[in-house]
């Protein structure tokens, strides 16, 4: 089976701690890191061993070998970066707070029934190999 392969957008504190988990999920590989902020997107791809980085997310929305984003930036920027990866075709991930009010929620969510049928995934908490959420997100591809 072919890994899922995620973008890291946002490479501040908890995106160290989503990298750690992904190196103990054999389904997952973390193959892009995105930051506004260059020398933050650069120093984080040479820490983690990832290829690439990019001061956009868009830049990796485009890219046929990014299959879902794992949203590590501040909450108030959780919203345009989930719909535009949902219309792009990514699976997301987004931990709480999901969005910075009710409207930017719904809108996340119309954005996955729109173009997933649902496919979207709202974590509770960080990423542990073992609790159900993340099993879905592996073994469903998104699908929660």
């Amino acid at each position: 089976m072919t890994p899922l392969r995620v973008a890291l957008i946002g490479a501040g504190g908890i995106a160290g701690a989503h990298f750690q988990a992904y190196q103990k999920v054999p389904e997952a590989e973390v193959v892009a890191v995105v930051d506004i902020v260059p020398e933050r997107a650069k120093s984080a791809a040479q820490r983690f061993g990832v290829p690439r980085w990019f001061t956009d997310h868009r830049q990796v929305l485009r890219l046929p070998d990014v299959d879902a984003v794992d949203i590590c930036t501040p909450h108030g920027a959780h919203a345009p970066i989930a719909i535009d990866a949902l219309r792009a075709g990514k699976h997301v991930l987004v931990e709480k707070p999901m969005a910075s009010d009710l409207k930017q929620a719904v809108a996340m969510v119309r954005a996955a029934k729109e173009q997933w049928q649902g496919a979207f995934l709202r974590h509770q908490k960080p990423l542990v190999s073992g609790d159900a959420a993340t099993q879905a997100f592996r073994g469903k591809r998104g699908v929660g």
